[in-house]
């Protein structure tokens, strides 16, 4: 049997980065795991670590590459030569990242964490 398949050309843009799905957890430095799709490809697997030793919240957050584990280490199972679609994986998957933090947290938090006292309003009997 034979499967001829022509030349494949991917053009990466912007919008071909997506992030498919993240998965949310609470495991000591890992935060989540994330499934992107860079055109026609979906990539699982990319996880979400905070580091612990900056003190700088813009710099807390990074992340790795979807790894397996030999008999001996970790190998990223994925790799791009280009730093620029690296930037554009990082940049999508942490943006989305916290957009699901910040739409899970209750409103009062949100209030506290703007310095703001959060208003209750009670019912007059």
């Amino acid at each position: 049997m034979e499967i001829n398949l022509p030349k494949i050309n991917i053009i990466i843009t912007e919008d071909s980065v997506r992030v498919s799905s993240i998965n949310i957890l609470d495991r000591k430095n890992m935060k989540g795991i994330a499934n992107i799709w860079v055109g026609p490809i979906k990539i699982s697997g990319f996880k979400i670590f905070e580091n612990k030793n900056t003190e700088e919240e813009k710099d807390n957050l990074f992340i790795m590459p979807p790894s397996y584990r030999s008999a001996t280490d970790f190998c990223d199972s994925f790799y791009t030569k280009h730093k620029d679609l690296w930037d554009l994986i990082e940049e999508r998957i942490l943006q989305r990242y916290q957009e699901l933090i910040e739409k899970d947290k209750p409103k009062t938090q949100n209030n506290i964490e703007n310095n703001e006292i959060p208003i209750i309003e009670e019912n007059p009997k």
